[in-house]
């Protein structure tokens, strides 16, 4: 079996599957005791900054990253869609 994309092992693949599932199964645990601590607007704000702070941080490292031109309105309107429509 080949990934899709030749530049990409196989391996690279599975573990970052592997990660992200950990991730994703694990948040039920820490928003069951996150919410014991803290308002749920919150927790979630604290959630999705370190997450984007996360994604960030290895974007840069992957050399992928870089900061949006803030004045340009179209690119807020493609994450605010984008945004929810993850969500929704």
């Amino acid at each position: 079996m080949s990934s899709p994309n030749p530049a990409v092992p196989v391996l690279h693949l599975a573990a970052v599957g592997t990660a992200f599932s950990f991730v994703w199964s694990s948040a039920f645990i820490a928003g069951k005791i996150g919410l014991a601590a803290s308002g749920p607007l919150t927790l979630l704000s604290l959630r999705f900054l370190l997450a984007g702070a996360l994604l960030y941080l290895f974007g840069r490292r992957l050399g992928l990253a870089r900061l949006p031109p803030w004045r340009n309105r179209r690119v807020w309107l493609q994450a605010l869609a984008a945004g929810l429509l993850a969500n929704a």
